[in-house]
C-alpha cells in the first residue's frame, strides 16, 4: 500500500491540538502523523509525547507562518501521499482511506479537496467557517480557478505534484503577510499546471475553531478578505480573467449580507469586509511576484 503522511499544522492551542490527534488515533489504517509547531516555545511537544500509540513526530518550525510550516513537513514527510487537516479539526475513522481512493487510475489527478462541518455552537454568538463542495466534479483546466475548491483543513494531494508546484506560497496563509488563501492557491496552481482537483463533499471533517463575535470573528474575516483580494491581484497578473471572478462573488456576498442585517439587525453580527478584499488586491498588484513558479516573492509589498 502506498503511504500517506498527515500534516497537522499547529501553535499554541494545546486543546484543540489533542482533540484533534484523539480523532487521528480513530484512524484506519494507523497513519503516521507529522505535527508542525509554530509556537516559538515549542509548546506542543509535550503533549505530542502523550501519544505514544500513534506514529507520530515532532517538527518544531516557529518561523514563516503556516505554509512555511506545511512546507518544512512536506520535505520531511517522505509518503506517495499528504493529507492536511488543521489542529482545530477532527476528522473520522475512515478520513485517510476516502481521501486517497480517488488517486487510484487517476494520474494527473493532485488534489482531492472535502469539506467542513462546523461544531455544535450557537451562530448567534460565535462565528465557526465551515464550507461544503456543492457536488462531487474533477475541475481541470484554469477556467476552473474561479471556482471555490480547496480547504486546507481537509485535504490531500500526490507528494510528487506538490514538489513540482513548489508547495505553498509563503506569503499566503496564517501568519503570513496575506493571512489566508494558500490552500485555493495551491488549488489554482494545480489547475494552471494542467492537474485535475477532485471536490467531493461526502469527504468531511469537524472544525472547532470558533471565534467569539466582535474582535476575533472580525479580526478572523478581514484576513480571509486580504487573502482572496491577494489571490484575485495573482490570478490578474499571471493573464488570468477569471481571477477576478472570486473578488466580484465576495462582494456581492457582502452586499446581501448588509441587506440582510438591515432587515434582521437581531440576527448574527454584520462584518463590512470590502475594504480589507481591496486592500488585499492593491498589495497583491505591488508583491513581487514570480511569474513562472506563480509565486509572491521573499519581499512583501505593504
Amino acid at each position: 500500500m502506498e503511504s500517506t503522511v498527515i500534516l497537522v499544522p499547529t501553535k499554541g492551542r494545546p486543546h484543540h491540538l489533542e482533540r484533534c490527534l484523539r480523532s487521528i488515533e480513530e484512524c484506519t489504517p494507523n497513519p503516521r502523523i507529522v505535527v508542525i509547531d509554530q509556537d516559538p516555545d515549542a509548546g506542543a511537544e509535550r503533549l505530542c509525547q502523550g501519544f505514544a500509540g500513534l506514529a507520530l513526530d515532532y517538527l518544531h518550525h516557529p518561523a514563516g507562518g503556516k505554509s512555511a510550516a506545511l512546507n518544512a513537513g512536506i520535505r520531511a514527510s517522505g509518503s506517495t501521499f499528504i493529507a492536511f487537516t488543521d489542529d482545530d479539526c477532527t476528522v473520522p475513522g475512515d478520513w485517510i482511506g476516502a481521501g486517497t481512493r480517488a488517486f487510484a487510475g487517476a494520474p494527473r489527478l493532485a488534489i482531492v479537496s472535502g469539506g467542513a462541518v462546523a461544531c455544535p455552537h450557537d451562530p448567534r454568538r460565535e462565528f465557526v467557517p465551515a464550507h461544503i463542495p456543492g457536488r462531487r466534479e474533477v475541475r481541470r483546466g484554469g477556467r476552473a480557478v474561479a471556482r471555490i475548491g480547496a480547504l486546507g483543513g481537509n485535504m490531500f494531494a500526490r507528494r510528487d505534484a506538490l514538489e513540482r508546484l513548489g508547495g505553498f506560497d509563503e506569503a499566503l496563509g496564517p501568519g503570513c503577510h496575506f493571512p489566508s488563501g494558500e490552500d485555493q492557491d495551491l488549488n489554482n496552481r494545480a489547475l494552471r499546471a494542467g492537474y485535475d482537483v477532485l471536490c467531493d463533499p461526502s469527504i468531511l471533517v469537524t472544525h472547532w475553531g470558533g471565534r467569539a463575535y466582535g474582535d476575533e470573528a472580525t479580526r478572523l474575516l478581514r484576513g480571509y478578505s486580504r487573502g482572496i483580494g491577494a489571490l484575485a491581484a495573482k490570478d490578474v497578473r499571471l493573464g488570468s480573467v477569471t481571477g477576478v471572478y472570486p473578488l466580484i462573488r465576495e462582494l456581492s456576498v457582502e452586499l446581501r449580507f448588509a441587506a440582510a442585517a438591515v432587515v434582521r439587525p437581531a440576527a448574527a453580527p454584520f462584518v463590512f469586509r470590502s475594504p480589507w478584499l481591496i486592500q488585499g488586491l492593491w498589495q497583491g498588484m505591488r508583491a513581487p511576484l514570480d511569474r513562472r513558479a506563480a509565486l509572491f516573492g521573499p519581499e512583501r509589498a505593504t
